[in-house]
């Protein structure tokens, strides 16, 4: 780990540190600038020890230096705020603790044990994420200076700025030690004493506050700020920063100073912000008032404050489109009493946002059957200085003018709220473009009104813009009719349709003429063609509005319909087409689903589902519903029933015919059991001393089946083997299955698959089918080979013992056994698990003489992974005893 060492004088055990941070700044690439804070006794000064900070990385081949940032400042109370920077690179993205340590705290810290011979150590997380981009560590802009008195409330606040305008959180840490670890004998203040004080912290604004110290004496305490930004639609960790501070509670007869209470507010970028701010003081002090935060110190367009006096100040700001970001700036007021030895504060946290206007020229057209929205860019689009924020874009809000609504945008309301009355309806991408194309369905005759809102990188969202209304006119003929009269080969359609009734009669005059175009929807790609068209007349009114359609195929696809109108030879216009209602069925075990595709320039309202009952007899409504699906079930597997559906629809337009009806084609279709039986849940036992394996299996949880006729079981000797059936189950009701039984395969190893079955029924071709449950569990388990060799045999010819062999072995696939003599030479050798060496030498026969010989064997044993090898070796000794030779 790369560390830097800070060389200042020599160690003292008072080394006075009240507080520490450590803050960081990308530079480039994978370069950081990283900033050490301290807080110290200004007059404890040249009993400073060492310092160091570690990287938080691996790369130890070059040191990067610090410097020591000058003048020196010193403020009230004789506290010595020190600053030290220096730079470093690291090697790619990860996640770096920056710790700086000091050997050693004050002495007598109340909230730990042995603080002066605790190290003081800081910490703060440098996370460098590619996917987040890069990023700033906050800023703490509140030096840690207040001092505290018994019984009375102390408050504090850091002032956190991040420049990256992130979301931040706050929360109270143990102090940390010795390598940067958390202190073992931390507690916090509150739980010094056995009083009911409360030490807590506001997570969302950073307040400190201890309400109400107990004993006297110090305390160090660390604040953990973290940073968090939007990734992937998700709140992402990109930073933190922790300061560790110390309280220093003393008796004195003083109570704080208090400020009046102020809300939260906001700012339009362009226009000014200014309020007052009062403080007054129980016993009668002076007050002095001071202000800090981002708002005032570290943005382009910085507010001023004002103390005019008698606990009176005034705050202006006015922010530009730099200042534009989703998170508020923090400002934190100090009230702080004069006069006293121990100085007391009150800290007032008000929160303050940046609004981006309104987009401006909003622009609504009709173009055809859809709406044209055009604006100009937001003015704040070429004025954003942070990266993020230039990754936004625009939204685009839709609602109809019938639509009775109340809400207009005010000050600090932001975006269209979702009870608004609007929809979002489109959104563009990037802050350049400034048209969105509503192509999403809209219908003549309906005045549509739209409102477009800005939204930045961070989500940051501008106030909405003024609303814009337009209404597409009906100039063309539309389709209300694409309905099926008869299902055949050579069926019939009856098409219809509205006319218009904003023609522009003088651009496009008499006499006119409709023709209808069809288009088969069977794939084929075919374009459309005409096949029909009326007669001609000088007036619209004067023309036929219906048709019907002969000689289509409506038996095997849908037709897509579309009306033209001619004036004269000139064409008016493209109006949408429309398709007739195509119904299509998926069988499944005693059920049809129904689905219906139409492709209609109106809206679709319901579907009214028809069955013949009996088949072949009348149709019977069998329900409504809103959805183009439908399932009947309680039907007779391999049985045939025939449907049609209704389709009721709408235009937006009241002024024209509604409900639209159509009717699909007749069809018919035979439900079939595809439904699977439950999976099964397996469990397998084995027994390595009988060499047995017992399998056990059930329906798994919450499943259940009322006809499985069977099992199969399924089995792969190895891991990783395909598996096979190894057994067929025919009684539903026998569920317990032994491998091995009968000790033929001579393993107990591998992995099982127990599926269900269902009955053999005839399939939609007449031959027999039955479906298979999914194999759910897969059970593995392993032999436990057993090998071992004796020492001695007696190969006298008397029966026992008369040959070398192994004792009763299992799970053994083969050996390699090689038997040598004393001087190594090969005598006997085998592949049998067996061996049954009788003595005699492997060339000749011939009996060897008794005495001691070595045995080096290779064991293929049977395992769940495979076959395995096992290696072993030992000593044997022949003994033939009284009649020790052969004859």
């Amino acid at each position: 780990m790369l560390l830097i060492f800070l060389v200042l004088p020599k160690f003292a055990q008072a080394t006075h540190n009240r507080a520490g941070e450590i803050t960081y700044t990308h530079v480039q690439g994978l370069t950081y600038e990283v900033v050490i804070t301290t807080y110290t006794k200004a007059s404890a000064l040249a009993d400073r020890p060492w310092l160091f900070l570690t990287w938080g990385d691996e790369v130890g081949n070059q040191l990067d230096s610090l410097s020591r940032e000058l003048p020196i400042v010193v403020m009230p109370g004789d506290i010595q705020k020190n600053v030290y920077r220096g730079t470093h690179t690291y090697g790619g993205p990860g996640i770096y603790p920056l710790t700086v340590e000091d050997p050693n705290r004050n002495e007598g810290v109340l909230n730990m044990t042995g603080s002066v011979d605790t190290p003081f150590a800081i910490q703060s997380l440098l996370i460098i994420d590619p996917q987040a981009g890069n990023n700033n560590s906050v800023q703490l802009l509140n030096p840690a200076t207040e001092n505290a008195c018994l019984n009375q409330t102390w408050i504090h606040n850091p002032a956190a700025h991040d420049p990256d305008g992130d979301v931040l959180t706050y929360s109270l840490v143990p102090s940390r030690g010795f390598g940067g670890e958390f202190i073992p004998t931390y507690i916090y203040p509150d739980e010094v004493s056995a009083a009911s004080d409360v030490f807590s912290i506001d997570e969302a604004t950073g307040d400190v506050t201890w309400n109400t110290p107990q004993i006297a004496g110090e305390y160090n305490v660390a604040i953990r700020i973290e940073e968090w930004r939007e990734v992937g639609g998700m709140l992402r960790k990109v930073g933190e920063v922790t300061r560790d501070l110390q309280i220093d509670v003393q008796l004195c007869d003083n109570q704080p100073p208090e400020i009046a209470a102020m809300g939260d507010t906001c700012v339009l970028a362009g226009e000014s912000l200014t309020f007052n701010v009062f403080a007054s003081d129980p016993d009668g002090d002076g007050v002095t008032l001071s202000a800090v935060g981002g708002a005032l110190s570290e943005v382009a367009h910085p507010a001023t404050f004002a103390s005019v006096g008698a606990g009176n100040g005034v705050f202006s700001w006015s922010p530009e489109c730099a200042e534009v970001r989703a998170q508020p700036y923090q400002v934190v007021f100090k009230a702080q009493d004069v006069g006293n030895a121990i100085p007391l504060v009150d800290l007032e946290t008000r929160q303050i946002t940046v609004i981006s206007p309104p987009v401006t020229q909003l622009v609504v057209d009709p173009v055809g059957y859809d709406m044209s929205v055009t604006w100009q860019p937001n003015e704040c689009a070429d004025d954003l200085t942070n990266p993020i924020q230039v990754l936004g874009g625009y939204e685009v809000h839709r609602r109809t003018a019938d639509q009775e609504i109340d809400w207009e945008p005010v000050l600090c309301e932001t975006g269209i709220p979702a009870d608004a009355g609007y929809t979002l309806v489109g959104s563009v991408e990037s802050l350049d473009e400034v048209g969105w194309v509503d192509d999403t369905g809209l219908s003549f005759g309906v005045t549509y009104c739209y409102r477009v809102v800005t939204r930045y990188g961070d989500g940051a969202l501008s106030l909405a813009s003024e609303e814009v209304c337009g209404r597409i006119r009906k100039d063309v003929p539309v389709m209300t009719r694409a309905s099926v009269l008869t299902t055949s080969e050579s069926g019939s359609v009856l098409a219809g349709w509205s006319p218009p009734t904003e023609l522009d009669t003088v651009a496009f005059p008499g006499p006119y003429r409709y023709e209808l175009w069809g288009q088969p929807m069977d794939g084929s790609g075919l374009a459309p063609a005409q096949l029909w068209t009326s007669s001609t007349a000088d007036a619209l009114s004067g023309l036929d509005t219906t048709t019907v359609l002969t000689a289509l195929n409506t038996e095997s696809h849908a037709w897509s319909l579309a009306i033209h109108l001619r004036s004269d030879t000139v064409l008016v216009g493209l109006p949408p087409a429309a398709t007739t209602p195509w119904l299509t069925f998926t069988p499944d075990d005693n059920r049809l689903r129904l689905d219906v595709q139409q492709d209609v320039p109106w809206r679709v309202a319901s579907y009214v589902v028809e069955r013949q009952i009996p088949t072949g007899g009348p149709y019977v409504v069998l329900d409504t519903v809103e959805v183009p699906m439908y399932v009947d079930s309680n039907l007779v597997n391999g049985a045939t029933y025939c449907y049609r559906v209704t389709t009721l629809g709408a235009y937006d337009d009241p002024t024209t015919e509604s409900p639209l009806v159509n009717l699909s084609q007749e069809a018919c279709a035979r439900p079939f059991d595809y439904t699977a039986p439950c999976a099964m849940a397996l469990e397998v036992a084995a027994d390595c001393e009988v060499e047995r394996d017992t399998l056990r299996w059930s329906p798994v949880p919450g499943c259940d089946s009322d006809d499985i006729v069977g099992y199969n079981i399924y089995w792969a000797p190895f891991l990783g083997d395909s598996l096979t059936l190894w057994r067929a189950v025919d009684n539903p009701d026998d569920t317990v299955a032994v491998f091995n039984e009968d000790d033929v395969l001579g393993t107990i190893a591998g992995c099982f698959v127990v599926t269900a079955l269902d009955s053999l029924l005839p399939g939609p071709d007449g031959n027999l089918r039955r479906n298979e449950s999914v194999g759910l569990d897969t059970a593995c388990v392993d032999n436990c080979p057993y090998y071992f060799l004796p020492n001695v045999f007696s190969p006298n010819r008397d029966g026992p013992n008369d040959a070398f062999r192994a004792f009763p072995w299992k799970f053994v696939d083969s050996v390699n056994v090689a038997i040598h003599n004393r001087w190594g030479e090969v005598v006997f050798h085998t592949n049998d698990p067996e061996i049954g060496w009788d003595g005699t030498y492997l060339d000749t026969g011939e009996a060897l003489p008794e005495g001691v010989y070595f045995y080096a064997a290779t064991v293929y044993t049977r395992r769940l992974v495979g076959i395995v090898p096992e290696r072993f070796s030992g000593q044997i000794h022949m003994v033939r005893g009284p009649s020790g030779t052969s004859d």
